[in-house]
């Protein structure tokens, strides 16, 4: 038995304090003896529900970068955006270049801009990772 299909036996029977897995296996095999079929039937579609549910939540779906990170990158964009835009008004170039500094500017002022917001939902959601 792997850690979802655990996890979701758990939240089937209610046993989410239980960390013992001996302990685990007799109250699931108690609880099972006093079922009849249509009970564990739709038990077990319970349980393949929670499995798929976990499957869907799995961690490299809902990766999400570390804050300080998330800090690094909009700082740096930030950056790049006052270079880009300072290149596109200084710079004695075509007017092609210039158009194309100004839309890189743009481009990496809303990554900060981005960054930066994802920090705020955080921080005022109390989910700082």
């Amino acid at each position: 038995m792997n850690e979802r299909e655990l996890q979701a036996l758990k939240g089937a029977f209610g046993l989410a304090d239980v960390s013992d897995p001996a302990e685990l296996r007799t109250t699931i095999e108690k609880r099972l003896a006093g079922m009849n079929a249509l009970d564990r039937a739709a038990l077990n579609i319970d349980i393949g529900r929670r499995i798929a549910e976990i499957e869907a939540h799995a961690a490299s779906s809902t990766y999400s970068p570390a804050t300080w990170s998330l800090l690094a990158t909009a700082a740096f964009s930030l950056l790049l955006a006052g270079v880009l835009v300072f290149a596109a008004f200084q710079i004695r170039a075509s007017l092609t270049l210039r158009v194309a500094f100004a839309l890189f500017a743009v481009l990496s002022f809303l990554v900060a801009w981005r960054a930066t917001a994802r920090v705020v939902y955080r921080w005022a959601n109390n989910r700082d990772m």
